[in-house]
């Protein structure tokens, strides 16, 4: 029930940081959306990746970056790295 919450919780943050990046896909991020589907690509990580590294206190390397294919993938990596949460 805490991861959970947590997931929600990250999400809610997550969320505004991806439509900051691309605007075009705001109505589209859902908790378990690929991001294939809502045309979040290779250049909206890497656009991504600073402002998750900064708000969470994380660091993501490349193939990190490359694994994600779902917001949740996002969700769960940054719920299980950061020390903030």
């Amino acid at each position: 029930m805490i991861n959970k919450y947590l997931d929600w919780t990250v999400f809610h943050e997550i969320r505004p940081m991806m439509i900051e990046v691309i605007p075009e896909v705001g109505a589209d991020i859902t908790a378990k959306a690929n991001l294939s589907d809502i045309c979040f690509d290779k250049f909206g990580l890497d656009l991504l990746r600073p402002k998750l590294e900064e708000r969470f206190s994380i660091l993501i390397s490349n193939e990190e970056l490359d694994s994600f294919k779902t917001v949740d993938d996002i969700v769960k990596f940054v719920r299980n790295r950061s020390k903030d949460l």
